[in-house]
């Protein structure tokens, strides 16, 4: 991610000496992990050491409950479970209690589950071993979500354990305050026992899990047959397995929001169907036909490179960030677009689905500077791009990229907010943090650094999941001088939460934007096959009586249409809250929503979409026909009227499933909002944003700069 970018709005006693923890407890060798070399005697002495002082914690193991799992502190922080690592084993329901010594309270806690554990969703053997793992504080849920939570926490060591939970929670599309990724979601999805109303939420997650546990299966055999092939001894060497287990969890890293949508769209059709009284079948989900139809390819070219990089992993540091941000830091990446059209893809069948190849991508090559003031007071920025015509670099327009800064609301006034980089003033807090904060929010910065001088640039490019591109630009024996560094920063931002977006004219007259006060962000209601602009939420509100579509130029990219349902209220007054359906276009076929007035989920090319009458106008309940199938899907939701800062807005419940389609995938609602004479729309954003980035002192950027350089004018 781009530095700059980061403003953008483009959308952690007394301890019985024996723990009988549902089938015993101790130290333990568990055949599927990572053996300790300890003899015996070793053992027992370092057993009675490690259980003197300490705390026993009561936990689950769940994808659905696994029985038979080995639970474990791990010492040497290795994903396994060793010989001198004290340990408990599962029973009924996942339940473990174990003992965390005193001295190692601050170690991750692994559970070891051997293929023939039992899967209490299944009540069947889980067939293949898996490893699960969990933050040092969190210790009383072990999933393959916490194992996402703990891998992001090892990609970004600067993030604590909260912090990196929120990362994954925002790539699954849950902003609830009131989930946690580290609750039991298979007793919290049952509705008789959750009080939190949150039992959907859960579910949802229970069904991720699942499909992620099949998926780190799946990735994990290809892994392993594209390295036998490359003769990579996967069995024998430790630090190799671990190497994989990495691989195998950054993999699904990547993944996730495509899991977490098609997840969610399995749960909404059930939902949907149900609500409509259809009779349609609803398939049953199988976790394992999902992560199979998502599988990615391996290439074995690459990942003796990417294992080797793993072991040769270099650590990282706390940093002094005064110090590196007074030197100033640089961050360099590729701006690429693919050619996706239709004639242009090449389609190559496989065992288990389509995968689509495109041509190579167009990139512009840029890089930018970050640096302190000298009163060290603020901080500013400065961007580049490649001229490859020249090889010169030039300065990035900034101009047109703010030409349409979207608004913020601040101080009861839509306020035109935008940032040329991370400018702005900074208080240092500690000597590896610091808050900067200019008229957008406020940013957190935390960093450590990564000694690189004398290293292979394609292993730090490979531990940092770069874009592909760069691998046709590097050379294997290229490596970075003395003094070379990296840090990783991780920016917590925070920033004003409700936005108006301005939307320039893409595919539309030119006159387009003049005609809406040049602001192309403007929703239409649709009413009997007709379209007109709304123009305030008072007019939108009396249509929703009647039940509206809406349709805007820049949503969901033209992929989703909304209605409205709401009924006035007792004293006569306009709706101020009801329910929403979304259709979504899931099909292979495209539909332009620009042009289209409504669109009808079984036979696209209809003219009209019926939903089902839902809130009357006269208070009743008529659920209608609803038709589900592969080219759409019925969501369901709620809309409401909120008042914030003397300014009324729509706020419009966001499907997880949509999470992931909006602009910048961070919306956590939609929002109406009246401005400047029409109905826009808007978007509630989440109270804070994790991301990291990738920057470098001189030394490594400028080993950088030539590789793209010399790489680029040779593309030519």
């Amino acid at each position: 991610m781009r530095v700059y970018n980061l403003y953008r709005y483009s959308v952690p006693f007394a301890l019985s000496l024996l723990v009988t923890a549902c089938g015993g407890g101790g130290v333990v060798a568990v055949d599927n992990s990572n053996v300790g070399d300890t003899d015996q005697s070793s053992i027992d002495s370092e057993a009675a050491s490690l259980t003197t002082l300490g705390v026993s914690v009561t936990g689950r193991v769940a994808d659905g409950y696994i029985r038979g799992a080995t639970v474990c502190v791990d010492i040497n922080m290795n994903d396994a479970c060793d010989l001198d690592e004290p340990f408990a084993i599962t029973g009924e329901g996942g339940a473990y209690d174990l003992a965390i010594p005193e001295l190692h309270n601050d170690k991750p806690i692994v559970a070891a589950i051997p293929a023939d554990a039992i899967d209490e969703d299944t009540g069947e053997a889980v067939g293949q071993p898996l490893v699960f793992i969990a933050p040092a504080d969190r210790p009383e849920f072990l999933s393959p979500i916490t194992t996402l939570v703990h891998q992001e926490q090892r990609a970004n060591p600067a993030l604590n354990s909260e912090e990196a939970e929120q990362v994954v929670k925002s790539m699954l599309g849950i902003d609830e305050s009131n989930v946690s990724l580290f609750t039991d979601y298979v007793a919290q999805s049952d509705g008789n026992e959750n009080t939190e109303g949150t039992a959907d939420r859960f579910e949802y997650l229970h069904d991720t899990a699942r499909v992620v546990a099949s998926m780190m299966k799946d990735i994990e055999n290809q892994v392993k047959d594209a390295a036998v092939s490359k003769g990579v001894d996967v069995v024998g060497d430790k630090d190799t397995r671990r190497a994989i287990q990495d691989i195998v969890r950054n993999e699904v890293r990547e993944l996730l929001p495509q899991i977490a949508r098609q997840v969610a769209e399995i749960v909404d059709n059930a939902e949907s169907a149900t609500t409509a009284g259809s009779d349609a079948q609803v398939s049953a989900f199988d976790p394992q036909v999902m992560a199979l139809s998502l599988r990615p390819e391996i290439e074995a070219e690459s990942l003796t490179g990417r294992i080797e990089a793993n072991i040769n992993r270099i650590d990282v540091v706390d940093s002094d960030l005064r110090s590196l941000l007074s030197d100033g830091v640089y961050w360099m990446e590729f701006d690429c677009h693919y050619d996706v059209q239709d004639e242009d893809r090449s389609i190559v069948q496989s065992e288990n689905a389509d995968i689509r190849k495109f041509p190579m991508p167009e990139c512009d090559a840029l890089y930018g500077r970050v640096q302190l003031s000298d009163d060290g007071s603020n901080l500013a920025s400065e961007s580049y791009v490649l001229n490859v015509s020249s090889g010169t670099w030039e300065p990035e327009d900034l101009e047109e990229e703010n030409r349409y800064a979207n608004y913020s609301l601040v101080g009861g006034e839509w306020v035109v907010v935008s940032s040329d980089g991370p400018d702005g003033q900074v208080e240092f807090l500690t000597s590896n943090s610091a808050v900067v904060t200019n008229d957008e929010g406020t940013m957190h910065l935390k960093s450590v650094t990564q000694e690189l001088g004398g290293s292979p640039v394609i292993h730090h490019l490979l531990e940092d999941s770069a874009d592909a591109v760069w691998f046709d630009l590097i050379r294997n024996e290229d490596m970075f001088p003395s003094e070379s560094k990296a840090h990783r920063i991780s920016v917590r931002q925070s920033y004003h939460p409700y936005i108006l977006y301005n939307f320039p004219s893409h595919d539309v007259d030119a006159n387009y934007c003049a005609d809406y006060n040049q602001n192309c962000n403007v929703l239409e209601i649709v009413t009997d096959g007709v379209a007109s602009t709304a123009v305030s939420l008072n007019q939108l509100r009396e249509s929703i009586i009647q039940g509206v579509s809406l349709r805007s130029y820049s949503r969901f990219e033209g992929r989703a249409l909304i209605r409205l349902h709401g009924v006035a209220q007792a004293d006569g007054q306009l709706p101020s809250q009801g329910r929403v359906e979304w259709i979504l276009n899931t099909g292979n076929q495209s539909v332009d929503i620009v042009s289209a007035v409504d669109i009808d989920p079984v036979d696209i090319a209809s003219a009209s979409l019926d939903f089902p009458d839902i809130d009357s106008a006269d208070g009743s309940t008529d659920t209608g026909e609803a038709e589900v199938n592969q080219r759409g899907t019925l969501l369901n939701g709620r809309w409401k009227l909120i008042e914030v800062d003397s300014v009324e807005m729509i706020e419009i419940h966001l499907p997880i499933m949509f999470r992931n389609e909006t602009d910048d995938e961070s919306d956590e609602a939609m929002l109406l909002i009246e401005h400047d004479g029409f109905v826009r729309a808007g978007a509630r954003l989440p109270d804070t944003r994790i991301d990291r980035v990738f920057t470098y002192n001189e030394s490594a950027f400028e080993t950088l700069r030539s590789i793209v350089e010399i790489g680029m004018s040779e593309g030519q």
